[in-house]
């Protein structure tokens, strides 16, 4: 029994470890060198979450590490399953039902900083927050980040940024 009680310990700590976190994250695609270093970055900032909120990520999300804006991608079914199964015209599609988190690290300069990003987009996720540009999103997930242990990922004349973007796209009433 204590030979039992060792080896899940043992693979309770190495589940708890950066190369446990890493094994158990979700990619996709295959990455470059440099790819591989934001992953390992990604790891880490999982390290630093509490375990349930690591869990529900290793368990949930999908990362593409890439060369485009950070963007967050969010699927929020009914359906738990990972592919739904959808009649169209009378031909079957398979969607996948999963949330996906897309990330550039490589505009940031510090690990720090590339850390502080992925924290504010997986505060986003717990946040459940939709695909919209909102200064009052951006806030939420910087805060719960924060108390998480990172620092913020906007600095408030990004936030003003994000404000003049969303003014500039919206219609005006009578053009509906």
């Amino acid at each position: 029994m204590e030979d039992f009680e060792h080896q899940t310990k043992k693979y309770e700590e190495w589940e708890n470890s950066i190369e446990g976190i890493f094994y158990n994250l979700t990619f996709f695609p295959d990455a470059t060198l440099e790819e591989e270093q934001d992953k390992i970055i990604i790891a880490k900032t999982l390290k630093r979450l509490s375990k349930d909120i690591r869990d529900k990520v290793l368990e949930e999300i999908i990362f593409i590490v890439t060369g485009c804006s950070t963007v967050i991608k969010l699927h929020f079914a009914k359906s738990r399953d990972k592919f739904v199964e959808k009649n169209i015209g009378g031909r079957t599609f398979f969607e996948l039902n999963v949330p996906i988190i897309i990330l550039n690290l490589g505009e940031h300069e510090s690990e720090d900083e590339k850390m502080n990003t992925v924290a504010h987009e997986i505060a986003h996720y717990i946040l459940k927050h939709e695909i919209i540009i909102d200064r009052n999103f951006e806030r939420e997930a910087d805060n719960l980040a924060v108390e998480w242990g990172f620092g913020k990922s906007y600095k408030e004349d990004d936030l003003k940024g994000i404000d003049k973007l969303v003014h500039k796209n919206k219609k005006p009433a009578s053009e509906d």
